[in-house]
């Protein structure tokens, strides 16, 4: 379980940074840009933690299934921090996109 949080905690962190320097250099407020990827971070570990007790429930009322649990703990996991990344790509993707803050109207 800790090394599932703590590579959503380093992906969370270097986004965080990724898209405040982004923002920066467009002219926007760093602090917003932040947010973003702290927000999913927040949901994503969440995520893991809800797919730690389902792997605990299962592994202790179905002795028999403790492998079935593990896999589905890592698994899941590995799902959870794909899909965290791949929002966190698209995001940051579009935030590139976006016009600077001084050609905007």
């Amino acid at each position: 379980m800790p090394f599932f949080l703590l590579i959503l905690l380093v992906v969370g962190v270097v986004a965080a940074n990724k898209f405040a320097k982004l923002a920066e250099s467009k002219g926007y407020q760093a602090k917003k840009a932040r947010r973003y990827p702290y927000l999913l971070m927040i949901v994503a570990i969440g995520a893991a933690v809800i797919l730690f007790l389902l792997a605990t429930l299962i592994g202790k009322s179905v002795p028999h299934f403790q492998s079935l649990a593990y896999a589905l703990f890592v698994t899941g996991n590995c799902f959870v921090i794909g899909v965290d990344v791949l929002i966190l790509r698209k995001a940051y993707k579009n935030m590139q996109a976006a016009p600077d803050a001084k050609s905007r109207p």
